[in-house]
């Protein structure tokens, strides 16, 4: 995959038609914004890894998260913006992020907050929502001193979206997109949280890694399943367990498009099994490469079955680009007709009546242990007896000796 990164800029005007930019080739930027001044021009802040489009499985690197505040009602001036920020700047780098840069849009500001380069497009939208949220409620304490009424626009924080760009006009509101400050700033998206967003510091169980933040924004509390096993590790068991799933179907005939064994796992179940597999990829690695990577992989099973690349494609992109949460047992079982003799070669994704099978085989084995130590503990406390019998100690010295009764020590004794 080629390693070059493009940007798009676009005008309202040219019916939001994408134009693409080499990241580095800022001689054409600047040309396209100068020919476009007096039109409504966006910029996407962040980089894509080819010309075709800027959605959101195109992404290649994430640079920027963007907060989006405007005031709808009255607008808000040049001055007011200017002294809004300059109110608020005292906060900066203490209870909210410093921002790279600061952009008066004519109807409100757009607070850049540089990121470190970033590939973990789901790390990246839950720090953008919160830190939306958290300074939602920072800038109202200033908007009376401004008299304005802004308001946190929750839709504008998606990576791949565009913002209006500095120096050209917003025709609306009659008025030039300005810069008002700036910044070398910058921050990991752990360090957002960190120092940040207070609710997302504290996990459940003291765990303050981005896996756990993750797993508490998809609505999973992060916990154990069975003991072993929080939101984030079942993910990873889940994916190795469609891996031995398709191994064990790989392994049995098929006729007619349809296996052989349990009679469950049909050509059809293909497409399903490569969509939750790249769910649950997106889940648990964060990183776009990484799940198209895991689901040309996981196609390769497949084998003569396996899917076209065009197919694995259509599916990857659907997995990226909408908001789907990660699976539920009960839902990849009966989708994709898991049977039960197949789920005793599973870790995690298993119903009940396996879970209770496994259960009683562990008490049976525990109980089977439990009965043998006490064999040998019997075994050895009876040798002990005879011994002290041979000496010529007592029932009764031997009872106390070996902390048993008096009956026991005489049937250990004469058996």
């Amino acid at each position: 995959m080629s390693t070059d990164r493009y940007i798009f800029l676009t005008t309202a005007q040219d019916n939001w038609q994408p134009h693409p930019y080499s990241a580095v080739d800022h001689a054409g930027i600047e040309s396209y914004i100068d020919l476009n001044r007096h039109k409504d021009t966006y910029i996407t802040p962040n980089e894509f890894k080819d010309r075709t489009s800027n959605t959101k499985d195109n992404i290649a690197v994430l640079k920027a998260i963007v907060l989006d505040f405007d005031d709808h009602w009255q607008g808000m001036s040049l001055q007011q913006a200017q002294a809004l920020v300059g109110l608020m700047q005292d906060r900066f780098n203490k209870d909210i992020p410093n921002p790279n840069k600061v952009v008066y849009t004519g109807r409100g500001l757009h607070f850049y907050v540089r990121i470190q380069d970033s590939t973990n497009i789901a790390l990246y939208d839950l720090v953008a929502r919160s830190l939306l949220n958290h300074m939602d409620q920072v800038v109202g304490e200033y908007n009376p001193m401004a008299h304005v009424s802004l308001q946190a626009d929750k839709a504008a924080i998606n990576g791949n979206r565009f913002y209006r760009a500095p120096g050209t006009y917003n025709t609306k509101a009659q008025a030039y997109a300005t810069g008002i400050y700036s910044s070398g700033a910058a921050y990991t998206l752990e360090a957002l949280i960190t120092e940040f967003i207070p609710d997302l510091s504290d996990i459940p169980n003291g765990k303050k890694t981005a896996q756990a933040v993750l797993a508490q924004s998809t609505g999973m509390v992060y916990k154990g399943y069975r003991k072993e096993f929080t939101a984030q590790s079942w993910r990873y068991a889940a994916l190795d367990d469609l891996k031995a799933l398709q191994i064990k179907r790989n392994d049995n005939p098929v006729i007619n498009g349809q296996y052989s064994v349990f009679n469950n796992a049909n050509a059809g179940k293909r497409n399903n099994m490569l969509f939750y597999f790249g769910l649950l990829a997106k889940h648990a690695f964060n990183d776009t490469q990484e799940v198209y990577n895991s689901m040309v992989a996981f196609n390769a099973f497949y084998g003569r079955h396996a899917k076209s690349e065009q197919e694995v494609q259509a599916t990857y992109r659907s997995v990226i680009n909408h908001a789907y949460k990660p699976p539920k047992t009960a839902t990849l079982i009966n989708v994709l007709e898991i049977a039960q003799e197949e789920m005793q070669d599973l870790q995690v994704v298993i119903d009940r009546a396996e879970i209770q099978r496994r259960t009683r085989k562990r008490v049976a084995a525990y109980k089977a242990k439990q009965a043998h130590s006490k064999a040998l503990v019997k075994q050895s406390v009876k040798a002990q007896a005879i011994a002290l019998r041979q000496t010529g100690a007592t029932y009764k010295e031997i009872a106390s000796q070996l902390g048993i009764s008096d009956r026991t020590a005489f049937t250990y004794c004469n058996k």
